[in-house]
């Protein structure tokens, strides 16, 4: 495979999705990821290139580079919730999104596909919940609300403050090895790689990238390898991405939340809801999966996304020849990298020669882990992505990012 990461990434295109848009994050830059289900029927069998010499045969780790773009529309405003008897009424605000994500695996031959094929669309609500002082006591929390077409809805709750610090976000590493699910059944996971640590892994050879006759798709890494898009290191620390397109960059200061389908200790509500193919008569907790016992196929039981905001401070080469209209992005520190666009108006001043001004911009990172019960074991889907703010194609929405950074505080 002659294709490189640079030569990827430029085309992972932003998607079109028809909602109200007010501002648009992406598109990311070609992240893996995923464990999953494998189907022996002879109507749905995958096949693989290479005959598979492992000796698991219920699961499939399948790596995927995609592309990502988020779009949030108009801000929800008194979104009123009742309280009862003293408890008084309360007001929710919050964004509704709009996640797109294309896989953008190179062709067999090496060449990169002209219409990458849609693999996740999730739409939601990101939603703000103030601080609830009688019935009952709740400290104040980030919501997410999604649904998503393999048949989950989420209700993912942050209680915790959003931690901010200077500088370059410090991200801890994440794991995409299986656990056992125990017969006294397993904690609700809030932090999975603090959780993972206290409980049995069993690790699968197809997660060794150096093994190409293994269940896992693509089987060959050896030309992924060889351009850096997967790696050893990668597979074992999804996360490595995230710290990789954060070289190179003058990140002024962070802010960190965690939400989780699963309320800590103290308080209430989250959680996950699937369709009956997923989730069976045994929730995917037992082994031996069978038709007889009508064992679930992949139970999305735990939900955990930790959310880094970084504000950044770039530069842009504006020349005489640019227009209202244009749009102008900063150079590119990797083929990690996801590339804010900032918009010229009537109000940014046209130099008559080459001039590099210093613009600010907010990028978003995020690592998810969604644990998919099925056959005793909990295995680990992990995704991955940097986004950066892009030109909204009906209306620009970025306008005088030049002149934003001189009112800015960071």
């Amino acid at each position: 495979m002659g294709i490189s990461l640079e030569d990827l990434a430029p085309d992972v295109p932003v998607i079109s999705i028809k909602v109200s848009e007010s501002f648009n994050y992406g598109p990311t830059v070609l992240q893996p990821t995923l464990q999953e289900p494998l189907s022996r029927n002879p109507k749905t069998i995958t096949q693989f290139p290479k005959t598979p010499t492992d000796s698991s045969t219920s699961n499939l780790l399948q790596l995927n580079l995609t592309g990502e773009t988020q779009v949030f529309s108009e801000l929800l405003e008194h979104v009123p919730n009742r309280g009862l008897f003293d408890q008084a009424d309360i007001d929710l605000v919050g964004l509704p999104y709009t996640q797109s994500i294309v896989d953008a695996m190179p062709n067999p031959d090496g060449t990169v596909p002209e219409k990458p094929p849609n693999i996740h669309f999730e739409p939601g609500l990101w939603m703000r919940v103030p601080q609830v002082e009688d019935m009952p006591e709740l400290a104040a929390s980030f919501c997410r609300m999604g649904s998503i077409p393999h048949g989950t809805t989420i209700n993912a709750q942050g209680f915790r403050h959003a931690i901010t610090s200077k500088g370059a976000p410090d991200i801890d590493p994440t794991d995409i090895t299986p656990l056992l699910i125990e017969q006294v059944g397993i904690p609700p996971i809030n932090e999975p790689h603090k959780t993972a640590t206290e409980l049995e892994k069993k690790r699968f050879d197809n997660q060794d990238a150096d093994k190409d006759t293994t269940r896992r798709l693509p089987q060959d890494l050896s030309p992924f390898i060889a351009n850096g898009t997967i790696t050893q290191k990668i597979i074992d620390d999804p996360n490595t991405i995230l710290r990789q397109a954060n070289e190179g960059k003058n990140i002024i200061e962070n802010a960190m939340f965690i939400v989780s389908t699963n309320a800590p200790p103290g308080a209430f509500g989250g959680g996950t809801s699937n369709i009956g193919f997923n989730i069976g008569s045994d929730e995917g907790k037992k082994t031996g999966a069978s038709r007889e016992k009508k064992s679930g196929n992949a139970n999305a039981v735990d939900v955990t996304a930790q959310y880094w905001v970084s504000k950044i401070r770039a530069e842009v080469e504006l020349n005489p020849s640019m227009r209202v209209g244009q749009k102008v992005s900063p150079a590119s520190q990797g083929p990690r990298d996801a590339v804010p666009e900032f918009y010229i108006d009537n109000e940014v001043e046209i130099p008559s020669y080459k001039k590099t001004v210093t613009v600010a911009y907010t990028q978003i990172q995020y690592s998810q882990m969604v644990m998919l019960d099925f056959n005793g074991i909990k295995w680990p889907h992990v995704t991955v992505a940097t986004l950066a703010p892009i030109i909204d194609r009906k209306k620009p929405t970025l306008s005088s990012a030049m002149e934003y950074v001189k009112n800015s505080s960071i």
